[in-house]
């Protein structure tokens, strides 16, 4: 088993969330770069890690520094095709954050240079390491649902409208946010591609100090798979109330219901077979737990008895883990190129149908464009 070296981009910020894991499993990564333009942040986290870690305050002089066999990429959105590219141009391994790019050229510029460089790229989409995603992903693949024919998301955080000076105000509307919804939802298909989506909105829009956002109240996108499975998205980041991220699956011998509003969620299982009354009108439902011993992956297992209940739930670690042993043992790793256009693509195209009056738009298939 290889030892990797992996450097982190944006680790004053969202980028913190790796360190922890990738200490846990030292016998498989060591930290050997990190990056930031906040140097005082870089250095505290520097000296939490040890060693003979190397900071750095331009991440094209990271990646070039030969101590890297991975970098994690978590940076601005606008940030991530370029810097990614950068990397895989250069045969080293990227893990970048949500979401992938943010125009549907930079989708096919990454797309390319994904499939000429010797690298693998992963896009880290931590929802699809939920403890109840996982589980239900186990059932599905079991058969228990039966086939899977219709996932639904809503996304309810509110993030405070800055006023127009941010970024996330630019590119955060119409559905564009999404791959918190989409991943879970395509880890359960099977990553089966989604070919075309509409999105609406609420005709309401948020405002900041007598500045009107771009961005509406609340907005559904709509998305067709291959062989016409249907998937709802509703994402709202400007209602005030507590973060939420429900989900739901159905299948013809089943549904689950992910009620996720708090590290204990409740959940909702019904499925056709004898362990559930039948009856007409019977409201018989068990938990996920039921299913938690049979469904449940051996690193959520680990993650359990090593670490208390944070990062997402330790949804953060648990991808962290997978991505570190997926790379030490020479596997893919998890979420690839093209689940990552597939959480990607859609998002952005919700742009255009939102502005054309919720029309349905079909998705490109960038496999057949290299």
């Amino acid at each position: 088993m290889k030892k990797v070296r992996a450097g982190i981009a944006g680790v004053v910020g969202r980028g913190q969330i790796y360190v922890d894991p990738m200490l846990e499993c030292k016998d498989e990564v060591e930290i050997t770069a990190i990056c930031d333009i906040k140097e005082d942040g870089m250095k505290m986290y520097a000296e939490k890690i040890g060693g003979d870690v190397k900071c750095f305050t331009n991440y094209e002089e990271m990646v070039d520094s030969g101590l890297c066999d991975v970098v994690i990429i978590a940076t601005p959105m606008p940030c991530h095709v370029p810097q990614s590219i950068y990397a895989l141009e250069r045969d080293i391994n990227v893990v970048c954050e949500v979401a992938a790019a943010v125009t549907i050229d930079e989708c096919r510029e990454l797309y390319r240079a994904v499939k000429k460089s010797k690298a693998q790229y992963m896009m880290a989409e931590n929802c699809v390491f939920y403890k109840e995603a996982m589980i239900t992903k186990g059932m599905i693949e079991a058969g228990l649902l039966g086939e899977v024919h219709y996932a639904q998301s809503q996304y309810l955080h509110e993030l405070q409208f800055m006023g127009g000076t941010n970024w996330r105000d630019h590119d955060l509307w119409a559905a564009n946010y999404c791959t918190h919804n989409l991943g879970p939802m395509l880890s359960w298909l099977n990553n089966e591609r989604i070919v075309k989506i509409c999105c609406i909105g609420s005709g309401r829009h948020p405002e900041y100090n007598g500045v009107v956002g771009k961005r509406e109240k609340a907005n559904v996108m709509l998305c067709k798979t291959e062989s016409g499975r249907l998937m709802e998205v509703r994402i709202d980041l400007d209602t005030k109330g507590p973060y939420q991220l429900p989900y739901e699956v159905d299948g013809d011998l089943g549904r689950v219901i992910i009620e996720r509003v708090s590290p204990t969620s409740d959940t909702k299982v019904h499925l056709a077979n004898e362990d559930f009354d039948q009856t007409r009108y019977a409201e018989e439902w068990k938990t996920l737990q039921y299913y938690e011993r049979e469904f449940l992956p051996k690193s959520w297992v680990e993650a359990t008895r090593k670490i208390p209940n944070t990062g997402h739930s330790r949804a953060d670690y648990v991808m962290v883990v997978e991505i570190i042993r997926a790379l030490a043992e020479g596997r893919k790793l998890p979420i690839d190129i093209d689940m990552a256009m597939n959480m990607t693509l859609p998002g952005i195209l919700s742009k255009e149908s939102f502005l054309n009056g919720g029309e349905w738009i079909d998705v490109p298939d960038l496999s057949k464009e290299v």
